[in-house]
Formats: C-alpha cells, sequence, structure tokens
C-alpha cells in the first residue's frame, strides 16, 4: 500500500490489533519496537531491506554454508536518509535482511525466538556505526620517534596530509582546523598513566574548554510509548472509514495503563501530525517521504 500525498482515497483493509495497540510491549522491548514499527512505514527502507534479502540469498547459494556456518556477503544499497553516515543506516537495513519476518510481521506477532534476535538490533546497529567510525576517524592519532625514527626527517604538513582522514583531506583549511589539532608531542616516561593522563585532561582544559564542557542533562518525560501510540493512530486513520469506527476500536484501552485514547478530530490530527513527524526526524528522511499509512484525513 502507498501513501496518499494527493489524497485519493486508498483502499481499506481491517487492522489487526498488534498493529495500533501497543499497550503489551514490555518496557525492556519499547526501543526495538519504535524503530522497527517506524522502519516498517518507509517504502524506501523496505525496498532497501528486500534488496539487501535478495543479495544475502545470492551470497547463501553461491557459497553452500553448511548449517549454522557463518557466511560472508557485500550488500549494495542506495543512501535513503539523510544519515551523515551510511554506515549506521546500512547496519539496520542489513540485520533487518537477515530476519525473514521484516516487514510482514508487526512486531508483536514475531515469535520470541525472533524478538530476542531483534530486541536489541537498534543498539546493534550504533555499535557497527560506532566501531566503523572510530576505525576511519581515530580519537587521538600518536605516532613517535621511537617507533618511527623516519618521522625526525617529515615536516608537520607532511604528516598531516598522510594522517588526516580521506574524507576530509580535500577540505578547506578552516574547516580541518575546527576538527583536527595537530602538533607535535613528548611523553615523559618517568610519569605513571594515571599522571600522563591527568596531565592530558589539564592540557585539554587549558587548550580546548569548549569539549570538556559536560553535557546538559535532560529533563522531562521520555518515553517511547507516545511515538508508538500515534504511529497505532495514524493507521487507524488510513484502515478505518470514519472516527466513530477508529474510536471503538481503542475504546477498550481506556482503561489500560499504557492504552491510547484520543478525545476529538482535533487529538487524532494531533497524534497523526506527530507520527509523521517522528518518521521524518527518526529515520532522518526527507519532508517528501510520507509513512505507508499516511492519508490527509478521514473519509468521513
Amino acid at each position: 500500500m502507498s501513501n496518499d500525498p494527493n489524497g485519493a482515497v486508498p483502499a481499506r483493509t481491517a487492522i489487526d490489533p498488534a498493529e495500533y495497540d501497543f499497550s503489551g510491549v514490555p518496557d525492556n522491548e519499547l526501543v526495538a519496537c519504535l524503530y522497527y514499527e517506524y522502519l516498517r512505514e518507509s517504502e524506501a527502507i523496505v525496498r532497501e531491506v528486500s534488496k539487501a534479502k535478495e543479495q544475502l540469498m545470492a551470497a547463501i547459494k553461491r557459497q553452500n554454508p553448511k548449517v549454522g556456518a557463518s557466511i560472508s556477503a557485500k550488500i549494495t544499497l542506495t543512501k535513503v536518509t539523510s544519515h551523515q553516515e551510511f554506515m549506521l543506516e546500512g547496519a539496520m537495513i542489513t540485520i533487518l535482511a537477515a530476519a525473514s519476518v521484516f516487514p510482514t510481521l508487526p512486531w508483536q506477532s514475531l515469535a520470541p525466538a525472533d524478538k530476542h534476535r531483534l530486541r536489541d538490533f537498534p543498539d546493534r546497529a550504533n555499535r557497527m556505526h560506532n566501531e566503523d567510525f572510530a576505525k576511519r576517524h581515530p580519537k587521538l592519532l600518536l605516532d613517535i620517534g621511537l617507533k618511527d625514527p623516519t618521522l625526525g626527517r617529515s615536516t608537520l604538513n607532511a604528516w598531516k596530509s598522510k594522517r588526516t582522514p580521506k574524507a576530509y583531506r580535500k577540505a578547506p583549511a578552516p574547516k580541518l582546523e575546527r576538527v583536527f589539532a595537530s602538533g607535535f608531542i613528548q611523553i615523559h616516561l618517568g610519569y605513571s598513566k594515571e599522571q600522563l593522563t591527568e596531565a592530558f585532561g589539564d592540557w585539554l582544559k587549558a587548550n580546548f574548554p569548549e569539549v570538556c564542557v559536560k553535557a546538559k542533562e535532560r529533563r522531562g518525560r521520555h518515553t517511547e510509548r507516545d511515538p508508538l501510540n500515534a504511529l497505532g493512530a495514524l493507521r487507524l486513520r488510513y484502515h478505518c472509514r470514519t472516527l466513530n469506527e477508529a474510536q471503538n476500536l481503542i475504546a477498550p484501552l481506556a482503561n489500560t495503563p499504557q492504552g491510547m485514547t484520543y478525545s476529538d478530530r482535533t487529538a487524532w490530527k494531533r497524534a497523526c501530525d506527530a507520527a509523521v513527524d517522528h518518521f521524518r526526524w527518526m529515520l532522518k528522511l526527507p519532508d517528501s517521504h510520507l509513512p505507508i499509512h499516511y492519508t490527509e484525513g478521514w473519509q468521513k
């Protein structure tokens, strides 16, 4: 099914409660459920997962591995989000491609084994991204003459040209100076690790105080249930012909601790708009992208 940016009335089908009622999702599954369900709403992501599945199956067929053996496969994907680092997007797509259940089954309909495999997939994707990023963009580069005598014959500019990450080598000097600080270093090995670490920290505070400022604590209500309930509202507006029909479906949820409740058309519209905003924000999608189950409003 496609979204409805032009106001055309899409074909409606009966909706499974697992697609809109997220009140029964345990707290320890909320993050995975949130990402899983919003990723299911992106035609572009679903398309890339399908492409990745085809490439994985082709690799399995070529390598014909024994049961339980691992395989290696080079997956080619098209970037569809505005994530600065493609690795994060690609990692999520690759993980979901290995799960045959995506996007066919909603999170709450997954078998326990599938939930177990996917429960931490956003964290796994982030770890894969962070490991890849750290390899390509090391926090600290130290080449010392004790290990490489040729450094004595090198200029600082020559060393910078060699050690600056490839992604930045064509950047103008002002931008490089905002990202990298290069110079010469001398370490007195007569001091302990703790003393040297303290000395380096003191140097950072004196020369780059902005990187030592502690991030401000974010206060307020933080829950994954709100955007999940908003997504449920969006899907109900898509599948139900009338507001009254949707209200009847969520009426039993009014007395449940985590159930959704929307009193009138304004409340429903606010929830649906919030789902669209979260869809674009979380997946870093352009404003032209709309959820699969987006509609302009109710049929009646």
